[in-house]
């Protein structure tokens, strides 16, 4: 031990000949095996540690005694809810866990740790270990005391919400939050309560992005995580005053402010208690016209529902029982009167709940609910463009709203990682649409069984049968796919939360009371509703509804058996009789096997499973690997339930054919045929298609795959007899055969030793060594290969016997002992014997099978019943009655193999007897590789033979070399009593023995890599590569790593959903309850398993590694020990240098780009080489570096304030603890090393930043590295310290070099940024936690209800003349649209005699440097050139702005006699480049003087206003327009008018004096773009000027130039928005609310139907006519003003339709539909018309308030009665269809009979195609609302036809009668096609006797019954089958004529004469 510790304390970094040396001097002692007594020193103590893992006996190592768990985990289950999952678990361990109090211990140990670490301001690292540690520890499931669980919980909450810590911190903390928080039941509100407030004012401040801040924050994306997993805990009594922070600033006319200000109501408002506030969310929600609103507002009322199916929820009781102890700085408690509404009073009896009509919805709210939900769904129409106009909307907010969290899928993780749903397309509001609807489900008690006309008395049942039933023609395969997408998706959903909900409230505690739980009727009626629409959809071409339909039938048939299953297997069986066509085929196979445990459980459907299974058989063809696929799912899915037995079933195809004799169907036969068929598939298969990577994802590969699962699922659930019958089959193919699908017979091997060891072994064992030893005598792998492609032929029998024995080794067996001399002769004959590349390495995975089955514990087998009842006799004569089994985790009992005491004493052998000689031979290991492989396979094989040692001293040295040094009691490690391990304790033999051996492992590993760099042979590549795979396997062969853990856990996840039954299903398949064990398991392992200790050998592989890794080999070493960066970058480094090889140079760039390095300084050097792929490398390290410092950037040391928050927060954490484990001189220790570090990383930063800017200067520096230069030094700029001198410099110096110019302007911005918030904070509190305080900003107190928005907006049109103390300026205006604040904030004028502030000494240093850099005209004569660099940017740079304002905010106008001579030449050059640069600097001039003194900003204007004429007048052109126009917008966006008043009043005069016919439309377009550009960016401030411009407007409302129609539309739009004012007479919070309460939602309370433009309108209505008449004909038509005015209407109208305020425009839209109705059917002027088609098309989109909905119907049911143009009339019925089916549910039931008056009018109208509109229309509002009608109409139509006379062609009344009767033809046709997938009973008679009477009848009858039959046989062909048998003989050869015409007859000469005529 001496000379190994020795050995570790070696210098490092000698040289590799010395390091040579130093190891052959000091071998590592090698214990000899023959020394070691096996019976004395080995044999008892694995006793003793297998005896602990229910060892019964040595030869039998299947675990059936109980092992023993500890007695205050059987204690406590009996009331802990953990501690029994835990009992459960440990029950069915084999071996024993640690007690609950021991646990504990350890909790307190870590709880203690963190309080140190928060204690000692040490987050960054060491805090960030030990929750590493908590989590580790939580893996475990033993219980956290909730007192803990809860002070945990706060002192996480206060660090994650602290601004200043570090993305990484942020991150860890928010996720370890999460899992702390998500269990509902273990921590409630009732234990904690967080405050709101942190968050929000994080939010608050961050959301939007300033203009001058180009670093966007992190903080955001974090704040929502939190937000969502913490919101429970904001306390209810917080509603009205989040209310009051949150209401005042939503702004209607912004959609910016609507949809933030609605992101936080919805995010922050407490759901327990929504009687105050959701009245409120449903006025605002059917006020604003926004996909994200709705998406969001559905997400929020899903998550209501839910919630208050439970009355209790919403107690305001409760209210005041919960503590009011999370209240934050500034924070109240207003209390609100109450307004005598009901819900808003205390209840007088027992609280009942918040439940309303429909679950918590009123009638009118829900009608809404039902709207959006028909909106969402997006059903297309064919002449639609889209259901909604919100997502157009949508596109208008910023991109920090659109990157708002997206409203979240109600459904959760629970269906979204169903295999059958992971392709689902992106439908953000079906999954909260089904939530809302199931859990408003309810019987209306309300109404008596006579008047409830609802289906099962539901109506939200009925609403959503309704709708589905009306939308059922999607379903059907020939539909869209998006549409039949979001349909299926939908439904699946419904079902989901129907399901759940329905076992919920089978449960003893459920809390929904009896009078709203579901019935079994409910159940019923939803299933007879889906289950045919679901067999329709799974024919869908689209593959996603195929996923979803089959998911429908899935959850049906575990929910209604008896009503889904028959239909399912009829349609499969009727597919698979023929395989003609494989898609069906295909598609019910998989039908079947998502129903497949119904199948077996549902007794009357598994009589019928053996029929079945013989009939897919054939389906297991290599001719088609799609169809073979789904026929070895669907046997997988049935075989893992059901026992396989010799048991016979009658076919009841033939038991009819008693004459002929029942025909006997068994397993036995079917089993034989199975193998027999899988085994010609593989056989048939691509040469090496199982293995190669090309293969992967190949048809052929997946096929393979479940061909292989199946055979798994099959043998394991064998009987007896069945398996032998198997295993002789196999056996005899195996020996007879040989093909090159090794992986098949390998995996049919592990199967059959799985299910029967002992028979297995028996049968294959001796007779695959006899083989292998026959293939090894003739030759077989003697040649030597080196590469693994292109087998030898003459070893395929060798590899295939060999895969033989490895199957057979693969699985923890216990028979391997049994035969271990004949199976160690066997491997080391192998070892001997094979030379070639494939033969060797299959040794090598022999062995590694071998070792790890011997050393590794599993569960025994996956059977779907518990072992005892598998043996049972009752089992085995009727296991069909335990079909489909399913257990609770009491319930089940688990087997496991575990290691043997003659199983390890193999594993020694093996070692001893093979890989130590192996060890000693180097030269023979490099040779070929063959030792090598053999030896890394071997040791990759014993990962948990022996445990790590953990050796205290030689930890505590390793973090003196760590990547981030810390004290070793701050990093401590986390260790189990118990784990996998055999070998633990490093005094035994044994566990010397092998670490020894793993040691010369080491170090061989090191001399043969000494030894291959002194070789230069191209041959020597391959073993290279083998080495440093070994290297992997000697420093990551160990316990389990986290990607496995990983992947263990994402396994059980999904095998628990995809078995689940409804979510929190807790009865599972057996097989689930074994993944949940084996994951446990696994969770010990990766508990037990932490990075390794390294000494010197470690030190000098990981060295070698280094030296590999450059030249074209990398490694991940870092991951499996410490300090592999610190030991590995300087070396790195040095290989950066100049002269340096360019191949090694590439080497070490990408060793840089691995997770583990970030190191990018010595890219910078400019002697690298500058080939492209070096740049190439180099730029992607930057990226990659940038990145990762950004987000590993430390945390900010905290304010005094914070810290001592955060130390009492952790002391409450602490008096809960052990006090015998505070150590107050490690706290000490802790904090002066954190002080230490926080000291070092700021001169580190300092002297880094230093270089890099000396580098980035210098001029030898190529340009391209000086701009990655500039990234880093912008990532680096922090407001805590202030830039240098020097680098500020450089970042203005930059700015003129045009390759740098927008990343140096970030610089420049950045830096002066953070110099102002440094010079605006008053202490070192609030620059931390980035709150500084204007000096010019002061907050005044304010009365809400005294407050005038008329008043407060006229103050903006005010004329400053003067200096004066009381103006106070408003820059945002973003409050009082709704409700007002009770405090604002405003700003104050610069006092023009005020000495400016003294900055401190840095910043005075850099503000000097900035002075003596600018006040130059050569500065700003290189900017000015750098700024008008040729682009094709159409608008002036924001950033090139901010960066001239950052400069003139600190230099005020001093700067400006320097840049006046550039400025002048840029402005008298009318170049596109040149106007943009002067607008640039004039915009960051204009922006910067809001902070001059007033006598300063006035001498600025004294200079700029003469010149507005010429700049903005004379030198605009039209390619610069854009330009101008983006300038003025900038500079009134988000500022007060007033302090721009001369540039306003110059826009204003300018486009007063504009004449609108002017002959050249430039001049007209400049003032009027000027115009709608200023008053844009101000926004509804621009009241004062609104009026007089829209009056101008209007008055060239005849303009002849086009773009100043586009801008009169505009004006009209933006005005009507601008003047939209609500309707509350007190505009305060309190009474909005109350205003809410007691107002019907019909109420508009927000005045959304705005009439500003109502005037206007009714004047164009009365102009119209007149203008029509005078229109111009042929080419001149567009020059009329009827045209003209038309355009503007049309344009106006759709930007209303696609504003946030759509609702509005029903109020002008109505008076005008007439009128567009006619413009839509102009021939002479198709942009007129097409305008006017999509504003009809857009009216259709919106949802109008409910009193619009019948205007709109009568104006198209007016122009459908007025004799117009058959075109007219043909749009209007479009749009009356499409307007009728979109708001249908708003449509009155006495509306109907009129409009199916009218639309059967149509039928008879002369023109063809509005007969065919009227037809399609009639069948359509039939289907969607005439139901009723149907048999009324049926019967009047028949009637009309059957009463019709012929009339002779010669006849005038011929063409009458004719018309006549065809129009009712197409009434019949449209009866019929109103339910177009269900045939009626009265159908066939309709079709025989009616209208195939007339197949042959004069044109256009004979063509239009032809069409509909040919129509009528498409929609039924997918379900012709069965209705067909509704059809006698007659009547089916009546359809038949009908759609062939088959033969002419009498009417053909009368026809031809018709035609004649």
């Amino acid at each position: 031990m001496s000379e190994a510790k020795t050995e570790r304390n070696r210098d490092a970094n000698a040289h590799d000949v010395q390091a040579q040396e130093s190891v052959e001097r000091s071998p590592s002692p090698l214990p000899a095996r023959g020394i070691i007594d096996w019976d004395r020193d080995v044999a008892p103590f694995l006793s003793q540690k297998l005896s602990e893992m229910r060892l019964a006996d040595s030869n039998d190592t299947t675990s059936s005694t109980p092992v023993k768990i500890p007695d205050d985990i059987i204690e406590g289950a009996k009331t802990d809810r953990s501690l029994e999952k835990l009992r459960l678990i440990a029950q069915n361990l084999p071996y024993p866990i640690e007690s609950n109090a021991h646990m504990q211990e350890n909790l307190d140990h870590i709880l203690m740790r963190i309080v140190q670490c928060v204690k000692a301001r040490n987050f960054d690292r060491s805090l960030m270990d030990w929750n590493e540690h908590l989590m580790r520890w939580m893996y475990l499931k033993y219980p956290i005391p909730t007192p803990k669980r809860v002070a945990l919980v706060k002192l996480y909450y206060e660090i994650a919400t602290q601004p200043c810590m570090s993305r990484y911190v942020i991150s860890n903390i928010i996720s370890s939050l999460s899992v702390l928080t998500k269990s509902k039941k273990k921590i409630t509100i009732s234990d904690i309560r967080l405050p709101w407030k942190p968050i929000y004012d994080i939010l608050s401040k961050n959301l939007f992005i300033p203009r001058r801040v180009y670093k966007p924050s992190h903080l955001p994306r974090y704040m929502f995580t939190l937000l969502r997993k913490v919101n429970r805990f904001f306390h209810p009594a917080a509603i009205n005053e989040m209310m009051e922070t949150m209401l005042p600033y939503l702004n209607g006319t912004d959609i910016n402010s609507v949809l933030s200000t609605q992101f936080y109501l919805l995010s922050f408002l407490p759901q327990s208690h929504p009687q105050t506030y959701l009245p409120m969310l449903f006025h605002l929600w059917k006020t604003f016209n926004s996909a994200m609103f709705d998406g969001r507002m559905l997400q929020f009322l899903a998550s209501l529902a839910e919630m208050h199916i439970d009355p209790t929820a919403s107690d305001p009781q409760r209210i005041k029982e919960l503590p009011d102890d999370a209240r934050s700085e500034g924070e109240g408690r207003p209390e609100w009167k109450s307004n005598g509404h009901p819900e808003t009073l205390e209840p007088e009896g027992p609280w009942s709940g918040i439940f309303k009509s429909v679950g918590i919805f009123s009638e009118e709210e829900w009608e809404h609910i039902m709207c959006k939900c028909l909106a969402a769904l997006d059903i297309p129409l064919k002449d639609s463009i889209s259901s909604s106009t919100g997502n157009m909307v949508d596109k208008k907010a910023r991109s920090e709203v659109k990157n708002l969290p997206s409203p979240q899928n109600q459904i959760g993780k629970w269906l979204k990682k169903l295999c059958l749903l992971h392709h689902i397309s992106d439908s953000k509001m079906t999954e909260s649409l089904a939530n809302i609807i199931v859990y408003s489900i309810h019987e209306d008690l309300e109404k008596t069984s006579f008047e409830n006309e609802y289906l099962a008395k539901s109506h939200s049942l009925h609403s959503f049968v309704d709708m589905i039933t009306k939308v059922k023609h999607c379903f059907h395969p020939s539909s869209s796919q998006d549409c039949t997408d979001k349909l299926t998706q939908f439904s699946t959903r419904v079902l989901h939360f129907f399901n759940k909900r329905w076992h919920e409230e089978q449960k003893e505690d459920c809390k929904t009371p009896l009078s709203h739980r579901l019935t079994s009727h409910m159940k019923t009626e939803l299933v007879k509703t889906l289950q045919p629409l679901a067999m329709l959809a799974i024919y869908s071409s689209d593959q996603d509804s195929v996923n979803n339909a089959q998911k429908c039938l899935q959850i049906m048939a575990n929910m209604e058996p008896e009503l889904v299953l028959q239909p399912v297997v009829d349609q499969a069986v009727l597919a698979m009789k023929s395989l003609i066509e494989p898609e069906r085929t295909t598609v019910s196979l998989r039908a079947l096997a998502s129903v497949s445990l119904a199948l077996v459980s549902y007794r009357p459907a598994a009589n019928q499973l053996l029929i079945i299974l013989h009939m897919v058989l054939p389906g297991i063809d290599a001719v088609s690997s799609f169809l073979c696929e789904n026929t070895a799912e669907l046997i997988s899915s049935i075989a893992r339930h059901i026992k396989i037995d010799d048991i016979a079933f009658t076919s009841a195809d033939q038991a009819t054919s008693q004459n002929k004799g029942d025909k006997q169907l068994s397993f036995q036969s079917w089993v034989t045929k199975f193998f027999e068929q899988a085994i010609l598939f593989v056989d048939n298969l691509p040469r090496g298609i199982q293995d190669s990577d090309e293969s992967l994802g190949t048809p052929e590969r997946i096929a393979l795959i479940s061909i292989m699962k199946a055979c798994k699922q099959v043998i394991m659930h064998l009987s007896d007899v069945l398996f032998d019958n198997v295993l002789e089959q196999i056996f005899t193919y195996t020996n007879t055969s040989v093909t090159t699908q090794n992986i098949f017979v390998h995996k049919l091997a592990g199967y059959l030793v799985n299910a029967s060891p002992q028979k297995t072994f028996a049968k294959f064992l001796p007779a695959c060594i006899a083989n292998i030893k026959t293939e090894l005598e003739f030759g077989a792998s003697s040649l030597k290969t080196i590469s693994a492609r292109d087998p030898i032929p003459s070893d395929s029998r060798l590899a295939w016997n060999i895969a033989i024995l490895d199957g057979l080794l693969r699985y923890v067996c216990s028979c391997i002992p049994k035969y271990k001399d004949d199976l160690k002769k066997l491997i080391q004959l192998l070892c001997s014997k094979t030379f070639s590349k494939n033969g060797y390495t299959q040794c090598g995975w022999t062995i590694n099978s071998a070792l790890n089955s011997l050393t590794s514990s599993c569960p025994k087998d996956e059977r779907f019943v518990n072992p005892d009842m598998w043996a049972s006799k009752a089992f085995n004569v009727s296991s069909q009655e335990y079909w489909g089994q399913r257990y609770t985790m009491h319930d089940v009992k688990i087997d496991w193999q575990i290691p043997s005491v003659e199983g390890i004493s193999f594993v020694m052998d093996i070692f001893h007897e093979i890989i130590q000689p192996m060890l000693n031979q180097i030269e023979a290991l490099l040779e070929t590789g063959k030792y090598l492989t053999i030896v890394s396979n071997a040791f990759g094989g014993i990962s948990t033979l022996v445990k790590a040692n953990f050796d205290r001293v030689a930890f505590e040295k390793s973090l003196e070399d760590a990547d981030f040094p810390n004290l070793p009691a701050m990093s401590g490690r986390f260790e189990l009593q118990n784990s996998a391990f055999i070998f633990s304790d490093p005094e035994h033999p044994q566990w010397k023995y092998i670490s020894s051996l793993h040691r010369q492992f080491g170090e061989t590993l090191h001399k043969a890599s000494l030894l291959l760099k002194s070789q230069v042979d191209m041959n020597a590549l391959p073993v290279i590569d083998l080495l440093l795979n070994s290297t992997k396997s000697f420093a990551l062969a160990y316990g389990i790593k986290e990607h496995e853990f990983d992947a263990s856990l994402d396994a059980f996840h999904q095998k628990k959903e995809d078995n689940a039954e409804y979510e929190g299903n807790k009865t599972l398949s057996r097989d689930v309850q074994i993944r949940r064990l084996k994951h446990y398991h696994c969770a010990r392992q990766f508990a037990d398993t932490s990075k390794k200790l390294q000494g010197q050998l470690e030190n000098l592989i990981i060295d070698e590694v280094v030296e590999w890794a450059m030249s074209t080999y990398a490694s991940g070493l870092s991951k499996a020990y410490i300090g592999v960066r610190h030991r590995s970058v300087p070396k790195l480094i040095q290989n950066m240098k100049s002269g340096t090889e360019v191949s090694r140079v590439k080497g070490v760039l990408w060793t840089f780009q691995l997770d583990a390095f970030d190191y990018l300084f010595p890219c910078l050097d400019t002697n690298i080489a500058l080939k492209n792929s070096v740049q190439e490398q180099v730029a992607a390290l930057f990226d990659s570096a940038v990145h990762s410092w950004s987000s590993f950037k430390p945390s900010v040391k905290l304010p005094e304030s914070r810290l001592r928050l955060l130390q009492d927060l952790s002391s409450a954490l602490e008096i809960l603890l052990c006090p015998s484990l505070m150590d107050i001189d490690l706290l000490q220790k802790c904090t002066a090393e954190q002080a230490d570090f926080e000291k070092n990383y700021d001169t580190c930063c300092t002297n880094t930043v230093d270089l890099v800017t000396r580098i980035a200067a210098s001029s030898k520096t190529h340009w391209l590295y000086a701009k990655d230069a500039l990234q880093y030094l912008i990532l680096n700029i922090s407001y805590e310290v202030p830039v240098s001198s020097f680098q500020i410099k450089h970042f203005l110096e930059m700015a003129c070099n045009p390759h740098l110019t927008k990343l140096a302007s970030v610089g420049v911005v950045t830096a002066m940024q953070h110099l102002k918030w440094r010079e605006f904070s008053l202490s070192t509190q609030e620059l931390v936690l980035c709150k500084p305080k204007n000096p010019l900003c002061s907050r005044f107190q304010i009365n809400p209800e005294q407050q005038d928005v008329k008043e407060y907006l006229k103050q903006f049109s005010q004329q400053l003349e003067k200096e004066s103390e009381e103006l106070l300026f408003d820059e945002k205006a973003e409050f009082g649209w709704i409700v007002w604040p009770k405090s604002v904030n405003l700003y104050r004028m610069p006092e023009s005699n005020q000495e400016p502030k003294v900055p401190e000494t840095a910043s005075q240093a850099i503000i000097d440097t900035i002075r003596e850099t600018v006040n130059n005209e050569e500065f700003w004569n290189k900017y000015a050139w750098a700024y008008s660099m040729e682009t094709d940017e159409p608008t002036i740079s924001e950033l090139h702005v901010s960066c001239i304002k950052s400069i003139f905010q600190i230099l005020q106008d001093e700067p400006f006699r320097f840049l006046e001579p550039s400025l002048k030449e840029l402005l008298q050059d009318t170049d596109m480049n040149k106007q943009r640069a002067a607008a640039e600097f004039l915009a960051g001039i204009i922006g910067a003087m809001k902070h001059w003194p007033f006598d300063k900003q006035n001498k600025f204007w004294d200079w700029f206003t003469p010149q507005l004429h010429q700049i903005l007048g004379r030198t605009v052109r039209p390619a610069s327009l854009s330009i101008w126009a983006s300038f003025i917008f900038y500079i009134f966006k988000d500022r007060d008018p007033r302090r721009i008043q001369p540039l306003l009043n110059y826009v204003v005069e300018m486009f007063e004096a504009c004449d609108f016919n002017s002959q050249f439309p430039f001049h007209v377009e400049v003032p009027a773009t000027f115009i709608i550009a200023t008053m844009t960016a101000i926004g509804w401030r621009s009241e004062p000027w609104l009026e007089k411009i829209v009056n101008q407007y209007w008055l060239g409302l005849k303009a002849e130039h086009g773009i100043i129609r586009n801008h009169i539309a505009h004006i009209l739009q933006f005005s009507n928005l601008m003047k939209w004012r609500t309707k509350l007479l007190v505009p305060s919070v309190e009474m909005f609310i109350k205003e809410c309460q007691i107002s019907p939602l019909s109420v508009d309370l927000l005045g959304s139907q705005c009439n500003y433009n109502k005037g206007r309108v009714e004047e164009l209505v009365r102009s119209f006519p007149k203008w029509r008449e005078e229109r111009l004909p042929g080419d001149r038509v567009f020059k009329s003003t009827y045209d003209r005015v038309g355009n503007i209407v049309c344009k106006w109208l759709i930007k209303s339709v696609y504003e946030i305020q759509a609702s509005s425009s029903f109020s002008y839209i109505l008076p005008l539909m007439p009128e567009i109705l006619r413009f839509s059917e102009l021939r002479n002027n198709p942009e007129l018309s097409e305008l006017a088609t999509l504003v009809l098309d857009r009216i259709c989109a919106v949802i109008p308030p409910k009193e619009f909905v019948a205007p709109v119907i009568d104006v198209f049911l007016n122009a459908l009665k007025s004799p117009m143009p058959w075109r007219l009339h043909l749009n209007a019925l479009t749009f009356l269809n499409m307007f009728h089916f979109r708001q249908h549910i708003l449509v009155g039931k006495d509306k109907l009979p009129e409009i199916l008056d009218v639309v059967i009018g149509c039928l008879e109208e002369k023109s063809f195609e509005v007969q065919d509109m009227a037809a399609r229309s009639l069948s359509d509002i039939l289907r969607i609302s005439g139901s009723t009608y149907i048999t009324a109409l049926k019967t009047r139509f028949e009637e009309a036809i059957s009463g019709a006379k012929p009339e002779d062609s010669e006849s005038p009344e011929f063409k009458t009668s004719i018309r006549s009767l065809h129009a009712n033809i197409l009434g019949l046709c449209a009866v019929i096609d109103s339910n177009p997938y269900e045939i009626e009973s009265w159908t066939p008679m309709i079709i025989s006797e009616v209208l195939s009477k007339h197949t042959f009848a004069p044109f256009p009858i004979s063509t239009t019954v032809q069409k509909w039959a040919l129509k009528f046989k498409e929609i039924h062909v997918d379900t012709w089958e069965e209705d067909s048998k509704k059809f006698t003989p007659e009547q089916l050869k009546a359809l038949e004529t009908m759609v062939t015409g088959s033969s002419y007859c009498e009417y053909l000469t009368p026809h031809d004469r018709f035609i004649r005529n």
